[in-house]
């Protein structure tokens, strides 16, 4: 009898499984051991050169290795698409090409990013005190909500909010919260209202502080990080609350224009600018086209990137001067400089949800 053909590891790529499988297509266990392959959950490999993506990882821990454990904290964030900080457990953000529909494809966890040093969280309800590996943290807590998300389980939206609270600074929290409640969620309909009440129940909730003080500054309507910090930002150095996502129609085109917060009486408007905007090139005319559609009509319109955000001065000051011409109350000029104007943003370049 010839000996079987040799199996080409890549023919694997992105795949993950048991020992016994790997033995069954014909790859010795001297193989699958050696550095060819990789033990990505206890019992199961893959290629080392080309892991699989973290959508896989999470099917078979919660198929094979943890039956009934429930992905939580970044992960079920990444999952639902709650807005994270991009470095937070390995960049399991970097696994969200799109927040939604998630629940329905159960889609936002990438196919297209391998798991490269990502971190995966589950709550183990049944409290096993089982391990599912070195790169798998198990949290062990009492039965609480869940969401079906395509063939994966992952804690609801307002459990994950409470199991980040004990993870993020103010300003990303508020984020996470404003994407929650913002338009295009995976799970729509949940309002501040719905969050703050759930957290203020009596069943005992680690960090409910911290999470009820983010509720208090988020708000609906938000569609980007950016846009979260811009508004603490500016409310931070003394600035009245801008109003979030208005829609103006421009005179001379008809056009309804979105502008990313606004004091509309006094016709200020302030602008988030990502680098979508400026290495886009039909953006970059778009954005153009609406700015001078808009200061036609009177509005004037204070753009900060993310530079600003981190070094924040030169932004405040060009919008205190538009304000000052506005009738706009503002704060003495350079009141904001030497303050921390927003604790817990972990990174300052953010980009869109």
């Amino acid at each position: 009898m010839g000996r079987r053909p040799r199996v080409d590891a890549a023919l694997l790529a992105g795949r993950m499984l048991s020992r016994g499988a790997l033995i069954g297509l014909g790859i010795s266990s001297r193989r699958v051991s050696g550095p060819e392959f990789v033990a990505v959950l206890p019992g199961f490999h893959s290629p080392a050169a080309a892991l699989p993506t973290v959508c896989e990882i999470c099917g078979v821990l919660q198929r094979d290795v943890l039956p009934g454990a429930v992905l939580s904290h970044t992960t079920a964030a990444a999952l639902l698409g709650i807005a994270l900080p991009m470095s937070i457990d390995g960049g399991v953000a970097l696994h969200l090409p799109a927040p939604a529909p998630a629940v329905a494809t159960g889609g936002a966890l990438a196919a297209r990013f391998p798991a490269v040093g990502v971190r995966i969280h589950v709550r183990d309800d049944a409290d096993r005190h089982r391990s599912a590996g070195g790169r798998v943290t198990v949290h062990r807590a009492g039965r609480r909500g869940r969401v079906r998300a395509g063939r994966l389980v992952a804690s609801a939206p307002v459990v994950v909010l409470e199991e980040l609270a004990a993870l993020l600074g103010h300003a990303d929290l508020v984020a996470a919260v404003d994407s929650v409640v913002g338009p295009g969620f995976a799970v729509p309909g949940i309002t501040l209202e719905q969050i703050g009440a759930e957290v203020a129940a009596p069943a005992r909730v680690r960090f409910r502080r911290r999470l009820l003080a983010a509720v208090a500054d988020a708000r609906p309507g938000v569609e980007s990080p950016a846009e979260t910090y811009m508004r603490l930002l500016v409310t931070a150095a003394g600035f009245p609350e801008p109003a979030v996502n208005v829609s103006v129609r421009e005179s001379l085109s008809g056009r309804v224009r979105r502008i990313d917060g606004a004091y509309v009486e006094a016709r200020i408007g302030i602008e988030y600018d990502g680098d979508v905007h400026r290495v886009v090139r039909d953006r970059w005319r778009e954005d153009e086209a609406r700015r001078d559609g808009l200061a036609a009509d009177g509005w004037i319109l204070r753009r900060l990137t993310g530079a600003d955000l981190r070094d924040p001065d030169a932004f405040l000051t060009r919008l205190h001067r538009a304000c000052v011409e506005r009738g706009v109350p503002v704060p003495e000029i350079g009141s904001w400089r030497g303050r921390v104007l927003l604790p817990g943003a972990s990174e300052l370049s953010p980009r869109r949800w």
